[in-house]
């Protein structure tokens, strides 16, 4: 915000007016704002997560599940209970009031707002965060496949810079009458043979990753807009029955001539079908949004272990030594096990061709080919080596891990997760209560006012 925009003049502009318009560009601004809470909160309130230690154990991982789930089922125990009660009472038909005064709507119409500030609210929350990093997240393994498709185009020159080198030393085997040089060539043939299948199998190694990554971003995207609605649907149905309500409020205040029982009867009608089925999934929703957001948050507390932990028990092996060495950076790169030998055998390739004088076997011209061919490989190595390292692939793992899992998913589905509680256990069910005995008070002074006769204009009031 204190920057100056490159051809812009913000001396003029009030500091109010300029931070309202970049609220009003970019939602960005109330990112931290939202996420800070509740990172704090989901890892306080969430069981601990399996240690290294215990891990080992089904029993444990089974009993970290149920801790969760049991955490997660009061919201939906408790919606049962709220919709049950709205049911009852919407089936229920109470005796017509006798005597009441006009109700006032002013008292429904803040629990209106407030139910749809709420609704507002969760929605602005998850697709502020939520979709941002949604969209971070699938940027992120974009850059991963595009590092990947380097990686497999370098592991094919690599294998063709090794191939050249070999098939250029066969020939020229093939062709030495040079007893003492042959034999140089022909242990120089073992070392290239070597090089060949460390970069042909690097090759066939790297080529399977774009492929994995751009699958991935391929189904973030996908189901990224299938998500957030999933999400937002028990907000959206809420804000529509809220708009509904106030609507009919509304047009009763509106209509002098109308009772109000039709919409009295719509509201009930409303209470059976809507408003208790949708209190239900409100309540099934968030018990689901709170056990992601319980599990992920114990997750969080500590995440580099918990995700050693959590690698070393479900996939253990290859996929457990990389993500180790990436994260610890301890040890060498399992990724690069093919590449390290080879760039050995490369370093043993140079000093025997080094090591061949010139003559009948091998001229100038050919021995500088083939140092050349060597080197090109070795250059190859070393890129392969600097995409792979754990300076430029350790920050898509912070930025996607701690970044968007530990902060971005755990506080767009916390803010959430409040807003459709308090709108389900809370605003809706005392919208549906008032909004019923509004238009029974309501159709009850109409019926009182029907019925007392007007005085006669000609007569003197009684009392007077």
């Amino acid at each position: 915000w204190d920057q100056k925009p490159r051809g812009s003049d913000r001396s003029c502009t009030p500091l109010v007016t300029r931070h309202v318009m970049a609220m009003h560009r970019n939602s960005s601004w109330v990112v931290p704002y939202l996420e800070s809470p509740w990172v704090n909160v989901m890892a306080a309130l969430a069981p601990p997560f399996p240690s290294p230690e215990s891990s080992a154990s089904g029993a444990t991982w089974r009993k970290f599940t149920a801790e969760c789930v049991g955490f997660a089922s009061v919201p939906a125990v408790l919606g049962l209970i709220v919709a049950a009660s709205v049911l009852v009472r919407s089936c229920m038909r109470k005796p017509a009031r006798s005597g009441s005064a006009p109700p006032r709507a002013k008292a429904l119409r803040y629990v209106s707002r407030i139910a749809v500030l709420l609704a507002l609210g969760g929605a602005f929350a998850l697709l502020s965060v939520g979709r941002h990093g949604i969209h971070m997240a699938s940027e992120k393994v974009g850059e991963a496949a595009d590092d990947a498709r380097s990686v497999a185009d370098l592991g094919t020159t690599l294998s063709l810079s090794a191939k050249h080198a070999a098939h250029t030393v066969d020939v020229m085997t093939a062709n030495c009458t040079d007893t003492d040089v042959q034999k140089q060539l022909q242990g120089l043939q073992g070392v290239l043979a070597s090089v060949a299948n460390r970069s042909k199998s690097f090759e066939t190694s790297a080529a399977r990753l774009p492929h994995h990554l751009d699958s991935a971003r391929s189904t973030v995207d996908k189901v990224k807009g299938l998500a957030i609605l999933g999400l937002a649907l028990p907000s959206i149905v809420s804000l529509l029955c809220c708009l509904l309500v106030a609507y009919l409020v509304r047009m009763t205040q509106k209509n002098r001539s109308s009772s109000g029982c039709c919409n009295s009867c719509i509201v009930r009608t409303m209470g059976m079908f809507i408003f208790a089925p949708t209190i239900l999934i409100i309540a099934l929703a968030t018990s689901c949004e709170y056990f992601l957001a319980s599990a992920t948050g114990s997750f969080c507390k500590g995440v580099d272990t918990n995700v050693l932990t959590y690698t070393h028990h479900f996939a253990r092996g290859f996929t457990y030594n990389v993500t180790s060495f990436y994260i610890t950076g301890k040890g060498n790169n399992p990724l690069l096990a093919d590449v390290r030998d080879a760039n050995s055998s490369l370093a043993d390739a140079l000093d025997l061709v080094a090591g061949i004088p010139i003559g009948t076997c091998l001229d100038q011209g050919v021995k500088t080919g083939v140092n050349q061919q060597l080197s090109k490989a070795v250059d190859t190595i070393g890129a392969v080596e600097r995409i792979a390292s754990p300076a430029h692939i350790y920050p898509y793992y912070t930025t996607v891990v701690h970044e968007e899992v530990c902060a971005t998913f755990v506080s767009s589905v916390g803010w959430l997760m409040l807003s459709q509680f308090v709108l389900g256990i809370v605003c809706l069910p005392v919208l549906a209560c008032m909004a019923d005995a509004f238009f029974e008070l309501h159709a009850a002074a109409r019926t009182r006012m029907r019925d007392q006769p007007e005085p006669c204009p000609c007569e003197p009031l009684t009392g007077v």
